[in-house]
C-alpha cells in the first residue's frame, strides 16, 4: 500500500510540473489598450566616438484588431540628476535626430514625422490602409549628442527600452556597441517602473571589452530598461556643441553698453547750467511752467499749483466750508492775452458758472485737464529752441532705456542655449523685471530731483537701489554658475553701466539750462533763505509769501517755506476764508489747510470711466541612474 501511494504521489508531482511548464506555451499574449500585444521590442546601439549613436529598434507586435500601425516619440532633450562617487550630479543632455528609416515587415513603409513638446513623434502606417495580426517593425535613427559640460566623467545614461510604451513586452533583447573599451564595472542596468532602480529582471554580460549585451523578460505596462554606463573624462571627442551661443551671448553683453555710451556722448551731454540767485520765478513764468521746465512732466501738482496761482492773481477766491469741504468762486474773468492752457484751465473750473464745489468737479473738467497739460506741453514743444529735453537725446532716452535690458535678456537666452539650461531662460525673464523697475525708479528720481520733496527722492533712490541691487546679485550669481565667472562679471558690468548712461540721458537744450540755472537759484533760496533776507523782502512786498507759495509747491518745498514765515506777521490773504481767520492765523496752520486743499482737489480730478478703463527625463536618483531617468527612451503605441 505505501509503495502504491509512493507511486501516485510521484506521478502526480511529475504531471502538476508538466502542465505548469508547459503554460507558457500555450499563454495567450497579453494586450495593451491600444489593441496590440508587444511580443518583443529589441534594441541596438551603435554608439561613436564622437557620441553619435546610431540606433536600431526591433518590434514586434500582434494586432488584435485592426489598426493602421504605430506610433513612437523620442525626447530631444532632458535633464536629470544621477549620484555618482558620492556626488550629485546634473545631467542636461539635448540631441539631434536625423536619418530616420522605417520597415514593416522588411520593407519601406510609410511614416511621418513631426514635432510635438520636445519629441520627435514617428507616425508609423498609412490612413488608407490598416494591419492585422503579427507585425514586424524596425525603426532606425540617428542620435547626434551634445556635449552635456560635465568635467569629472562622460555618461552614457540611455533609456533602451521606453516606459511610455502603450503595451507590456514579452522579452528585450538589448545590444551596445561602445567605440572604445571601458570598465565593465561601471555598467548599471535597471528595469521596471519609472523610477526604478532593481536590475532583479536583468541578465548581462560585456563581450570583447566594447560589446555590452542584455536581455529581460516579461516587461508590464510602464515598465522599461535603462542603462547607465560612466566612462573616463574625454571618452568622447568632438561632440556637437553650442559654443557658438557664447560668441553671441558675448556680443549681447559687450555691445549695448558701447553703443549707449557713444549715444550719452553724441545726444546726452548737458550745456553747463549756471546757478544764480533769485528771490522770484523768471518773469511771466507760471507754477505749472516751472514744474514742466524742472523735470519735463506735467503732472496733477503742477496744475493743481495753477490754482493758488489764479487766487494769488485775485482770479478766484477759495472758501472752506468744514474738513474736505471747498467752493471756489470766480472774482473775474480771465484775461484773453493769457497762455491758452491758462484760459483753458481756468474756464474748465467753473464751465459758464460763477461758483464751484470741488466736489461737483467731476469728470466734466478732466477733458480741460488734459486739454491744459497738452497745451503747456505743446507751448515748449512746438519750437525746438525752447524745448525741455532736445528731440535727439529724448530718443536716444527711449531706445536706451530698451537696449539697457539686452545684456541681461541675451546673456540669459543664448546662456540658456549654450549650456541647454532652458530654466535659464525664466531667471533671466525674473531678473530683468526686477532691474527694469529698480532702474525706473532712479531714472524717476533723477528727472524729477529737483521737483520731489526730498524724503520721496530719497525712498524713490533708495528702493531703486535696492531693486537694482537684487537684480545685479542675481544677476551676477545667476550666470557665475550657469557660465562662469567671466560671463558673470561681463554682464553685471554691462547692465550696470548701460542703466548709469540711460539715467543721464537726456540733455536739455541751451534755452531750458538758462531757465533751469533761475529756478535752481530761486529753489535753493526758498530751501534755504535766511530770516532777515525774507523780512526785508516782505517789508517789500507783503504778499511775498502768497506770490512764491505756488512755487514752492512745485518744488516741494511748501512746508519748509511756510516754516520759515511763523515768526514773520503777514496778513490772512484776501482770496480765502475759512476757519483759520484773524488772530489764530499763522502761515503753518494755513498751510495745513492747503494741504488739505491741495489733497481734496487731486481726489475730485475723475478720470472718465472709459479711460480707465512630458518627456520620460527628469528626476532625481539616491544613487546611479533609474528606470526612464536616460535619454532616448520616450514611448508608443498604435494608432
Amino acid at each position: 500500500m505505501k509503495k502504491r501511494w509512493k507511486r501516485f504521489t510521484a506521478i502526480g508531482f511529475i504531471a502538476v510540473l508538466f502542465i505548469g511548464l508547459s503554460m507558457p506555451l500555450f499563454a495567450e499574449p497579453v494586450y495593451g489598450s491600444g489593441g496590440f500585444a508587444t511580443n518583443e521590442y529589441d534594441t541596438n546601439l551603435t554608439v561613436e566616438e564622437n557620441n553619435t549613436i546610431y540606433v536600431t529598434e526591433t518590434i514586434k507586435v500582434n494586432f488584435s484588431e485592426e489598426r493602421h500601425g504605430i506610433y513612437r516619440y523620442i525626447p530631444y532633450k532632458g535633464k536629470t540628476k544621477v549620484q555618482m562617487n558620492d556626488k550629485v550630479v546634473e545631467i542636461n543632455q539635448k540631441m539631434k535626430i536625423d536619418q530616420v528609416d522605417i520597415k514593416l515587415n522588411g520593407v519601406s513603409c510609410d511614416y511621418s514625422t513631426s514635432r510635438e513638446n520636445d519629441n520627435l513623434v514617428l507616425k508609423i502606417g498609412s490612413e488608407s490602409k490598416t494591419v492585422y495580426g503579427p507585425q514586424e517593425y524596425t525603426i532606425s535613427y540617428r542620435c547626434r549628442l551634445y556635449d552635456d559640460g560635465i568635467q569629472d566623467f562622460d555618461v552614457l545614461y540611455w533609456d533602451l527600452i521606453p516606459t511610455g510604451w502603450e503595451s507590456p513586452i514579452g522579452k528585450s533583447a538589448m545590444s551596445i556597441q561602445m567605440p572604445k573599451s571601458f570598465n565593465a564595472a561601471n555598467a548599471e542596468f535597471t528595469s521596471g517602473i519609472y523610477g526604478s532602480i532593481s536590475s532583479d529582471k536583468m541578465s548581462w554580460f560585456v563581450s570583447d571589452g566594447m560589446t555590452l549585451t542584455a536581455q529581460v523578460q516579461d516587461l508590464a505596462l510602464g515598465e522599461g530598461v535603462t542603462l547607465i554606463l560612466e566612462l573616463p573624462n574625454d571618452y568622447f571627442q568632438g561632440e556637437i556643441t553650442n559654443d557658438w551661443a557664447f560668441l553671441i551671448m558675448f556680443i549681447f553683453m559687450i555691445v549695448p553698453p558701447i553703443v549707449i555710451a557713444g549715444l550719452w556722448f553724441i545726444f546726452g551731454r548737458d550745456p553747463q547750467i549756471v546757478k544764480t540767485v533769485e528771490f522770484y520765478p523768471p518773469a511771466g513764468m507760471t507754477p505749472a511752467e516751472v514744474g514742466y521746465i524742472v523735470d519735463g512732466v506735467v503732472d496733477k501738482k503742477d496744475i493743481i499749483s495753477m490754482i493758488i496761482y489764479f487766487a494769488d492773481k485775485g482770479y478766484l477766491r477759495i472758501e472752506e466750508q468744514g474738513a474736505d469741504q471747498f467752493t471756489l468762486y470766480k472774482e473775474k474773468e480771465f484775461p484773453a492775452d493769457a497762455k491758452i492752457f491758462e484760459q483753458t484751465l481756468f474756464e474748465g473750473i467753473f464751465k459758464n458758472r460763477e461758483q464751484v464745489n470741488l466736489q461737483e468737479l467731476g469728470e466734466d473738467f478732466y477733458a480741460n485737464y488734459k486739454a491744459s497739460i497738452t497745451q503747456l506741453q505743446g507751448y515748449y514743444n512746438k519750437d525746438r529752441d525752447k524745448r525741455v529735453y532736445t528731440l535727439g537725446s529724448t530718443l536716444a532716452r527711449v531706445f536706451s532705456f530698451l537696449f539697457m535690458l539686452v545684456p541681461i535678456i541675451g546673456g540669459y537666452v543664448f546662456g540658456a542655449i549654450g549650456t541647454m539650461k532652458d530654466e535659464f531662460i525664466l531667471v533671466g525673464v525674473v531678473i530683468t523685471n526686477i532691474v527694469f523697475l529698480g532702474a525706473i525708479m532712479l531714472i524717476i528720481a533723477y528727472d524729477r530731483k529737483d521737483a520731489m520733496k526730498a524724503s520721496s527722492r530719497r525712498i524713490l533712490v533708495v528702493s531703486g537701489l535696492i531693486a537694482t541691487g537684487i537684480g545685479f546679485f542675481s544677476e551676477f550669481y545667476g550666470m557665475w554658475k550657469a557660465a562662469g565667472l567671466l560671463p558673470a562679471v561681463i554682464m553685471t558690468a554691462s547692465t550696470l553701466l548701460s542703466v548709469v548712461f540711460t539715467i543721464f540721458m537726456k540733455k536739455r537744450t541751451n534755452h531750458s539750462a538758462k531757465l533751469m540755472g533761475k529756478l535752481l537759484g530761486f529753489k535753493e533760496f526758498i530751501d534755504v533763505a535766511e530770516l532777515d533776507r525774507i523780512k526785508r523782502l516782505v517789508e517789500q512786498n507783503p504778499s511775498y509769501f502768497y506770490n512764491v507759495l505756488p512755487y514752492a509747491y512745485v518744488f516741494g518745498l511748501s512746508d519748509k517755506w511756510a516754516k520759515k514765515f511763523e515768526q514773520i506777521n503777514i496778513e490772512p490773504p484776501t482770496w480765502y476764508t475759512g476757519s483759520v481767520t484773524g488772530n489764530m492765523f499763522n502761515t503753518w496752520i494755513f498751510m495745513s489747510m492747503m494741504n488739505n486743499y491741495t489733497r481734496t482737489f487731486s481726489d475730485h480730478i475723475v478720470i472718465p470711466s472709459s479711460e480707465g478703463s512630458g518627456s520620460g527625463m527628469g528626476g532625481f536618483s539616491g544613487g546611479g541612474g533609474f528606470t526612464g531617468g536616460g535619454f532616448g527612451g520616450g514611448g508608443g503605441g498604435s494608432w
